[in-house]
């Protein structure tokens, strides 16, 4: 072959392989927001869809302004501490998405497309009406979530297309558009906060269900959001702008225009734009804690602690940090509470805590004004220690060296009328075994001593 075959071939094979769709990049985790182990955090993972290769940098910086977006509305930005969030950079040959009703398809890793269902905004990836194929869509959110962050609580999709559009469930997808997140803001509280629709159109294929946010029961007293609703507001509530700002009962919700319930006259829930109303933000810092703990981390991690009566051992908790409020605290002895412990730490120390064995535990509380309503306690947490308290004394022998003698009582006296120190081992002292150190141990050591009395007892 000659060198201008040659040179013909290669030119051939260069234009076949610049044809060719690009081969797709090893996915590639980032994490975006780290605020604590995800053991945990609520991990947010947000994947990529319709990126090319070379657009890691901007779906990162999309994925953040999403999760910003989302983080930045109440109860959310106020509990932002409770969350991380991870980026998932999977590459398409092609950028956005398909648009079957202007012709458009495009080659993307999730095979998503708009026109859904008849629906132009609706963004869906497989199985759909377009494909039915579970392995084409969800199987490889499901494979890449369970590879690469299976601690994964909330799962998003961000199209690389500028139309408006989106849809939820299971998972959140949204466009690039400027208002698409609102679609993602929406459909959370469906799949994180397992809240119903709250619009009345009559949708084919739907009807009521109770909810935490949708009900069909009239009765004030046994209304699920009853501790929200303020004594003087009528129930069911008009839809007029005198309750727009409270919460009640007002008809029209999950489909149907009448018979069901919602606790607003408007809500995130029911249109986008406006905030989620007080019950739904509820709903959502529950959620949470089912997810997390207040508590991210404590010692000691024995539980069974062994103390000597003159010993201390600090006890400490480490909670997590809410944007506005602190996390409550109250130790326990007994299960009484101990006076004036209401810190994040308790020194036990084996006088205090007494000789035997004990039980001291902390009860950490969210006392947020976000919930009125927790039945199953899921905003407290409780830790527990056993501790063993003992000790090496002689009964009676305050002065703590070895034996019982005139120089005790001595001691003693001092102790009790002369402001001299207390005895080595406070216990010591009690001679008579009532519980207290006072005179009558004074005058139990003498009989003891002198008079042929009874050996002390403590």
């Amino acid at each position: 072959m000659n060198k201008h075959h040659a040179g013909i071939l290669l030119c051939s094979i260069i234009i076949v392989l610049s044809l060719l769709p690009l081969a797709s990049a090893q996915p590639i985790l980032t994490q975006l927001v780290n605020n604590g182990p995800t053991s945990n955090r609520i991990n947010i993972l947000v994947l990529s869809e319709g990126y090319t290769i070379g657009q890691q940098a901007t779906f990162e910086s999309d994925a953040l302004d999403m999760v910003n977006y989302l983080l930045s509305s109440p109860p959310f930005s106020e509990y932002e501490n409770y969350y991380n969030a991870f980026s998932l950079y999977v590459t398409s040959t092609h950028p956005g998405s398909d648009h079957p009703s202007s012709s458009i398809f495009r080659d993307t890793y999730f095979n998503s497309t708009y026109d859904s269902y008849g629906i132009t905004r609706l963004i869906t990836i497989p199985p759909n009406n377009f494909n039915s194929n579970y392995a084409d869509g969800y199987g490889k959110v499901v494979d890449l979530m369970s590879t690469y962050l299976p601690e994964t609580d909330i799962i998003l999709m961000i199209v690389n297309d500028t139309q408006y559009g989106g849809s939820g469930g299971f998972l959140a997808i949204s466009s690039i558009n400027s208002a698409a997140p609102e679609i993602v803001a929406h459909e959370i509280g469906h799949s994180f906060g397992d809240l119903n629709d709250e619009y009345e159109d009559i949708t084919p294929g739907y009807s009521g269900s109770e909810s935490p946010n949708t009900t069909a029961q009239t009765d004030p007293k046994l209304v699920k959001w009853t501790d929200w609703i303020v004594e003087d507001t009528p129930v069911p509530t008009p839809e007029i702008a005198a309750w727009a700002n409270r919460v009640g009962l007002f008809e029209g919700a999950c489909y149907e225009p009448t018979g069901w319930y919602r606790p607003m006259l408007n809500c995130k829930m029911r249109s986008l734009g406006p905030a989620y109303c007080e019950v739904c933000k509820q709903q959502f810092v529950l959620t949470q804690y089912q997810l997390v703990s207040p508590v991210d981390e404590y010692s000691p991690v024995t539980p069974t602690i062994s103390l000597d009566y003159e010993e201390s051992r600090m006890l400490d908790v480490v909670a997590m940090t809410p944007a506005t409020h602190e996390i409550a605290f109250q130790w326990y002895l007994d299960n009484i509470p101990i006076e004036g412990a209401v810190g994040s730490t308790f020194n036990a120390t084996g006088a205090t805590v007494g000789l035997g064995t004990h039980e001291v535990k902390v009860l950490v509380r969210d006392i947020t004004d976000f919930v009125r309503n927790d039945p199953f306690g899921l905003l407290n947490e409780v830790l527990t220690w056993t501790i063993d308290v003992t000790t090496d004394y002689i009964c009676g022998d305050v002065n703590n060296d070895g034996v019982v003698d005139i120089l005790d009582i001595t001691y003693m006296v001092n102790f009790k009328f002369k402001g001299g120190p207390p005895p080595a081992i406070l216990l010591s002292g009690d001679a008579d075994g009532n519980g207290v150190v006072n005179v009558l141990d004074i005058i139990y050591l003498i009989t003891f001593k002198f008079k042929s009395g009874p050996a002390p007892e403590c």
